[in-house]
């Protein structure tokens, strides 16, 4: 069961900066990461050491079709994206440089 997200409300709240600031806020064990999604935030553990070699050979695989300036990580980085009340911190993501 561990391995599953865990939604921390079961009722999606509607103050995405209040969600902003309690995920800068919260204390996240290691291992673990916390995204906001559909209004809740969510904790779901980090891929295992050997997920690390299937992101980088998706990210190989990838690379060669990415549009010019683009790059593609597989880095944790959080993207907020206020409009529509979300945030996530994807395994993989690529984006204008």
């Amino acid at each position: 069961m561990a391995e599953r997200p865990v939604i921390s409300d079961t009722k999606p709240r509607s103050d995405f900066d209040e969600l902003l600031d309690l995920l800068d806020e919260l204390r996240v064990p290691d291992g673990y990461k916390a995204e906001i999604i559909k209004g809740s935030i969510v904790v779901s553990p980090w891929p295992k050491g050997y997920y690390t070699r299937v992101m980088k050979l998706v990210c190989n695989q990838l690379e060669q079709y990415l549009p010019e300036g683009h790059i593609i990580e597989r880095a944790p980085h959080l993207f907020v994206f206020p409009g529509l009340e979300r945030a996530y911190g994807p395994d993989i993501h690529a984006a204008h440089e």
